[in-house]
């Protein structure tokens, strides 16, 4: 675990953001981040992190753990109270781990920050402030094993800025503006340090950043730059007692407008070494801290490129050409489960059952308890062994199923289209009365009440059981919740069908069609439709919204999966 500390002598020099996008940076590369908010006068880590962490949830942090150390003289075990843990990148199933600096909107923290006396916890005899910190970073260390501790330090030197410095840092990074104030206090603090041991024994490695430096790539703006750099750099360098430098080298952040609106994460996109950009910035830190190797640099920019293919393959008609797109992507990035996932779509609706079967055990290997990919997976295998006849599959499948049901549960969570997939697997499978299957949905009916998706498939089976009325009744609830649902209308048209009321059924399937509803649908519902796949009136409905030439290529599919179990 290596623990960087983020120091500013002065505030409003963009420390805090530098550090929340440094930590989701390396987040993206697979690290596992511990991030402590020690800024505990002026706290605000959590906000940056505003999208995943809600500012209402933030109850307890540092100050109460401190707090119930000072008043009580008590270490409290449970770490997990203390920290917000929250996923940034869902390819990276590590969550970054924040310990927040506490609730400061409460008035029982500012009481409690204000009684702890720090003097007493480091400067009396046989004060165990240093064994209480050093304890924390084990504690951190052995419950969470991150590979980065970054700390957000607080300003000044005060007893917290110190204990983040020469007690909790390995390496230190002080951010500074450029005036006099700034350069004059870094200096002295850095001098401090240089003349500080960790705790371990070493040297404690600092970093200078200079902040809000202009942008701008022309050769005069790169001469104005320059000129700022050295003025500083001889400031930080002269005058000191020691022949060492204090600063090997200097780096850069520059301004952004966008930040003058409102802050948010710049650490986007490809490092460009040429170019100006706060992002690039941000990246030049990343690879001091981390000192990452070139196969990682390689890997990350390959992961980038992959994303950037993957979104604009989305954007291309979903034909051949958009399946070449997502192949690609995946060669630049394996285990891309966004393009695995877009992949068995594709291959869900052109009716290639293997190839979609395939890449879904793919996307589950390398994320085994994702239930959207074990419904998607267990519900491919039912409905391949529904189109072949091929008992095993159908099995498999329903393992699947059921398995993405408990996933949920085991989060605490209820998933309305997982558990409507399990029914659905059950019926197929199963071969299941018309009372048993309407038994399972009047259950879900209950648990769910008003759900569209459970109306629906309740609409279906009354259907296939010949009760008309209570299919009408049911389907007709679930458009009034969303009338354009293209799914819903080739329902109604199915029930119109049943009922002999033809114009009906073609009027509703002319909907259904025009707001894109899917095709493929007619070859898994072939119990129903394969009467129509030679009817005149219905192949010129497919001809009026171009898609019988995709319908005749799925035919041949489909009598290739049906043909095969024959």
């Amino acid at each position: 675990m290596k623990t960087i500390t983020f120091y500013s002598y002065k505030g409003g020099v963009g420390r805090t953001l530098a550090l929340s996008n440094i930590a989701k940076r390396l987040n993206e590369f697979g690290k596992k981040v511990f991030i402590i908010d020690f800024d505990l006068e002026a706290p605000g880590v959590h906000y940056k992190f505003k999208d995943f962490v809600l500012r209402d949830s933030v109850k307890q942090g540092l100050v109460d753990y401190i707090y119930k150390f000072y008043s009580e003289g008590l270490v409290d075990e449970d770490l997990s109270k203390y920290v917000k843990s929250f996923i940034v990148n869902i390819r990276n199933r590590n969550a970054i781990n924040l310990m927040c600096a506490g609730n400061s909107t409460s008035s029982q923290y500012w009481k409690k920050l204000s009684s702890i006396n720090w003097g007493d916890m480091f400067y009396q005899e046989e004060s165990e402030g240093v064994e209480f910190f050093l304890n924390l970073k084990e504690a951190i260390r052995e419950r969470y094993d991150p590979d980065y501790l970054l700390i957000d330090s607080r300003t000044g030197y005060t007893e917290t800025s110190a204990i983040t410095m020469s007690i909790l840092a390995d390496e230190v990074m002080v951010f500074s503006a450029n005036n006099l104030e700034n350069i004059e206090g870094s200096k002295q603090i850095i001098k401090s340090i240089k003349r500080t041991k960790s705790i371990s024994g070493n040297n404690i490695k600092t970093h200078f950043v200079l902040t809000r430096i202009p942008g701008g790539n022309s050769p005069e703006e790169k001469t104005i730059k320059n000129k700022i750099v050295a003025q500083v750099y001889y400031q930080l360098n002269s005058g000191n007692d020691s022949k060492e430098k204090l600063v090997d080298e200097i780096y850069l952040i520059h301004t952004d407008r966008d930040l003058e609106i409102e802050e948010s994460f710049k650490i986007t996109g490809d490092f460009k070494p040429d170019s100006v950009s706060i992002s690039n910035d941000y990246f030049k830190i990343l690879k001091v801290i981390a000192n990452f190797s070139q196969e990682e640099l390689e890997s990350y920019n390959s992961i980038l490129k992959s994303d950037e293919v993957y979104s604009k393959a989305m954007k291309l008609p979903r034909d051949k050409a958009f399946e070449n797109e997502l192949k690609y992507a995946l060669k630049l990035n394996k285990n891309n489960v966004d393009v695995l996932r877009e992949l068995a779509i594709y291959y869900y609706e052109n009716l290639q059952k293997e190839e979609e079967i395939s890449v879904l055990r793919r996307a589950i290997r390398i994320e085994p308890k994702n239930p959207t990919l074990l419904s998607h997976l267990g519900y491919a295998l039912v409905l391949l062994y529904h189109l072949s006849d091929n008992y095993d599959l159908g099995v498999e499948g329903l393992g699947y199923l059921k398995k993405a049901v408990a996933t949920e549960k085991d989060n605490n969570r209820i998933n309305v289209f997982v558990e409507v997939l399990y029914c659905q697997g059950l019926k197929m499978v199963h071969k299941l009365s018309h009372e048993e299957v309407e038994s399972l949905f009047q259950d879900l009916l209950n648990r769910f009440p008003n759900s569209q998706m459970v109306y629906n498939s309740m609409a279906v089976n009354f259907q296939e059981a010949g009760d008309l009325a209570s299919a009408y009744n049911y389907v007709y609830k679930a458009l009034e919740q969303d009338s354009g649902n293209a799914t819903f209308m080739t329902t109604l048209a199915e029930i119109s069908a049943k009922d002999n009321k033809e114009n009906e059924f073609y009027y509703n399937l002319d909907l259904a069609l025009k707001t894109k509803y899917g095709i493929e649908g007619f070859f898994y519902y072939h119990e129903f439709y394969s009467k129509y796949f030679t009817n005149e009136r219905f192949l010129r409905l497919l001809d009026k919204y171009n898609v019988l030439a995709k319908f005749n290529k799925l035919l041949k599919r489909y009598n290739t999966l049906v043909g095969s179990s024959s």
